[in-house]
């Protein structure tokens, strides 16, 4: 099974099953007739949502990042345009290796830039490049 299709199954099942479950919920709520049972689907639902809610703030991201991970590592990138070639869904803005989770002890030459990109607006990447974008370093904070 490939990385994709092991991710796809993993969303439906963490998140789409308990959706989906959550709305049948509400239908069955809202239908009811039984005051204590109508309140009791509406909470069990509500808690199923805050659920699902939560998986999607804080899981998903870490997913996609590691998803992309197997992309630029199966690629072998050398360059700042092809490592952002496997990259999407993302920001990015320079920082100082002390800013860096993972890469706060590298030694920067002159010339040299790390880039932070977030994964997912969410998972911070950083990457080093010397003066001619070549890439010298990757450090994935977000694990």
């Amino acid at each position: 099974m490939s990385n994709f299709s092991s991710l796809l199954l993993l969303i439906v099942i963490v998140l789409i099953l308990p959706a989906a479950l959550a709305f049948t919920l509400f239908y069955f709520a809202r239908i009811a007739k039984a005051g204590w049972l109508k309140g009791g689907l509406t909470l069990l639902g509500m808690t199923l949502s805050i659920g699902v809610m939560f998986l999607l703030v804080n899981v998903v991201p870490y997913f996609w990042a590691g998803h992309l991970e197997s992309k630029w590592t199966a690629a072998h990138p050398q360059s700042r345009t092809e490592m952002e070639f496997h990259l999407s869904l993302y920001s990015m803005r320079e920082i100082h290796p002390a800013q860096s989770g993972w890469g706060s002890n590298h030694s920067m030459q002159p010339g040299d830039k790390m880039i932070q990109y977030l994964l997912f607006w969410t998972q911070p990447l950083e990457v080093v490049y010397d003066k001619d974008d070549q890439l010298i370093a990757t450090y994935t904070s977000y694990e």
